[in-house]
């Protein structure tokens, strides 16, 4: 039988020849096919809860719709626990009227659900970079110093639905919103604690507690705002009034 010789400048593959030139081609089409599809997966947006329904956050996603159906922009997300986004969106509709002492994204992400949300800072430079990403629906606050934006409250004559405390000097934060909570209103408190429950306790009950972050949900003891206008700043807030509220 005669042996086949292969030709110089081409490979041998079985059922016939391809030239250098041909392999170099499709090594070359190869490359960029995977670049492109690497490219596609990094352009896709991550996965959401199927709105209107908001009880599947997968991973860093937040829901794309408020508890009443509403589309929500989720391009910001807050920095809590999925449990943790569940119950503040159950705690809002259209009418809500919220004040927070937070970092900045819980703001931009859930006031697309309410009337007003009102965020409170201290520290001049985060809050430009909040008022940055304001919504239509948020106002922000920057208060200049410590004392006044735990004082927030104080100074003005309404009262809210929600509260949510997420910086430095909760208690005192807690306190000085207790007489400015309609009825039936909650205060949600992240990171808390058994200190944070003591400091408090003769203002609110707890509820419940969600979450990683842990999550606590309160009422003011008999169950409505109305029921206390007590505020007592504990004294870790006088000594250091001068200090920014922390910000996460």
């Amino acid at each position: 039988m005669r042996q086949m010789q292969a030709t110089p400048g081409k490979k041998h593959l079985v059922g016939g020849y391809v030239s250098r030139e041909q392999l170099v081609f499709g090594v070359v089409l190869l490359v960029i096919a995977a670049v492109l599809y690497e490219d596609f997966l990094v352009s896709q947006p991550p996965r959401t809860g199927s709105p209107p329904n908001h009880a599947g956050v997968q991973g860093r996603g937040c829901p794309s719709a408020c508890d009443n159906g509403r589309r929500l922009d989720n391009s910001v997300c807050p920095h809590m626990s999925s449990e943790g986004i569940e119950a503040v969106l159950d705690l809002l509709d259209g009418n809500s009227e919220v004040w927070e002492w937070g970092e900045g994204s819980s703001a931009v992400y859930f006031s697309q659900c309410v009337k007003e949300w009102n965020i409170i800072v201290s520290d001049p430079e985060h809050c430009r970079d909040i008022q940055d990403l304001s919504t239509p629906n948020m106002k922000v606050h920057c208060t200049g110093s410590t004392a006044d934006a735990v004082s927030y409250p104080i100074q003005t004559a309404g009262k809210v639905d929600l509260v949510l405390v997420d910086s430095g000097f909760k208690g005192a934060c807690l306190h000085a919103a207790a007489g400015h909570l309609k009825t039936s209103a909650r205060v949600l408190v992240r990171n808390w604690d058994s200190a944070l429950r003591t400091e408090v306790k003769d203002v609110f009950e707890v509820e419940d507690v969600l979450g990683a972050d842990k999550m606590a949900i309160l009422l003011t003891r008999g169950g409505s705002g109305d029921a206390r206008a007590k505020v007592v700043a504990p004294t870790s807030l006088a000594i250091e009034l001068g200090k920014p509220l922390a910000k996460l």
